[in-house]
């Protein structure tokens, strides 16, 4: 465990309670004996009631943030003989940040292929179904883009279906040389060896002999090696949806652990262990699963980003940068939802029970904020009256 694991989990422990994580009380107008204490959330990725609240947050920003188009969802993944370097032998996530630009660098090279200039959202997804280390990258993307008439005015352009080959090369290629560039006796042939997997067959040959020779893994045969560096790079592009569906579908994997707490059948403290089901990919069946429970702690774990790790990337004409200069651009031709107000916590609550927390239940007015009580980086309360 690191020492942001240790934070996140403690927090997640105490949240919502006063004494440890803050709180605010409220108090009648009337009576000042009659109080309420509102206990502080911890908005833990790790929490499940924090992380589904903070999803519908985000979520409702990425309406105004992209148009009311079409959109393609695409998913890159990474062969499986790949995985740990990118997982678990990726510890400061390095690695994994350099896979945004690999995805963006292939859909960017389709999109100009086309006369287009586009972009989009990215978000990493570290696990599969059993929550076991797959890191692969989601984007969405509009179907469609800016480009240039002869009369060198700007338009909004159709996308066509990227190609699967097309993205898994570019792909494929930025990743070997991520991956070719950590290992000592094949740094240098680098280039040769993607030249070599984009040429004919004699030369995707010599550039597997080249990889067998200078070992990254001797135990599987040159043919094997083959399918692996050439077509095991999958490309999954999705049907083109609505506009709504691809940002809300992207969003529950930025903000949520790999295993949903309804999937979690038991816990035998005595035995230490956890029951769990997840369902194959292949098979579609459910599979259940004991283990100890520690064990299954560490899985979760490994799917925690370090601090300030940015799972949610923007890029091409939806990025901060260029945002500006092509946004009244895309608002001439397409529609944006207008993002929709959070309601605060005492109206959501309201609507669940019927009831407003914050009114009196004596004299039916809405008590007053006395007192407030935050958690300060050194684990201690700050304590902030109120008139």
């Amino acid at each position: 465990m690191t020492a942001y694991h240790k934070e996140v989990i403690g927090l997640m422990i105490r949240c919502r309670y006063p004494k440890e994580i803050g709180y605010r009380k409220y108090q009648c107008p009337i009576d000042t004996h009659i109080i309420r204490i509102v206990p502080h959330s911890c908005k833990t990725k790790v929490c499940t009631t924090c992380s589904a609240q903070r999803n519908q947050i985000w979520n409702e920003k990425l309406k105004e943030r992209f148009p009311q188009v079409a959109c393609y969802h695409i998913t890159f993944t990474i062969p499986e003989q790949f995985r740990n370097f990118f997982g678990k032998e990726d510890e400061d996530w390095s690695r994994k940040s350099d896979m945004y630009p690999a995805a963006t660098k292939a859909i960017e090279a389709w999109a100009k292929k086309n006369g287009i200039e586009t972009g989009g959202l990215e978000v990493l997804h570290t696990f599969g179904r059993a929550a076991n280390v797959n890191p692969h990258i989601h984007v969405v993307i509009p179907a469609g883009g800016v480009s240039t008439n002869k009369k060198g005015k700007h338009e909004w352009k159709e996308l066509p279906t990227p190609s699967t080959d097309y993205l898994s090369t570019v792909w494929r290629n930025e990743l070997l040389r991520i991956v070719l560039s950590q290992m000592k006796d094949l740094r240098v042939h680098t280039e040769e060896i993607i030249k070599g997997l984009n040429g004919s067959l004699p030369q995707r040959l010599k550039a597997i002999k080249l990889v067998l020779k200078k070992s990254i893994n001797t135990k599987l045969p040159a043919a094997e090696w083959l399918h692996v560096l050439q077509v095991s790079w999958y490309i999954g592009v999705a049907k083109r949806w609505s506009h709504k569906n691809p940002m809300s579908y992207i969003a529950r994997y930025a903000r949520r652990l790999p295993i949903a707490k309804s999937r979690i059948l038991e816990f035998d403290s005595k035995k230490g262990t956890v029951v769990w089901i997840y369902e194959c990919y292949k098979t579609k069946k459910l599979i259940k699963s004991t283990m100890p429970v520690f064990e299954f702690m560490k899985k979760l774990l490994q799917h925690i980003s370090p601090k300030n790790f940015r799972l949610v990337r923007t890029f091409g004409i939806f990025s901060n940068r260029k945002s500006k200069k092509y946004r009244p651009i895309i608002e001439e031709v397409c529609e944006f939802t207008p993002e929709e107000e959070i309601p605060p916590w005492n109206e959501r609550q309201e609507i669940l029970t019927g009831e407003d927390p914050l009114i009196c239940s004596c004299c039916g007015e809405k008590m007053k904020l006395v007192e407030t009580a935050d958690l300060q980086p050194d684990g201690t309360l700050k304590i902030t009256k109120h008139g």
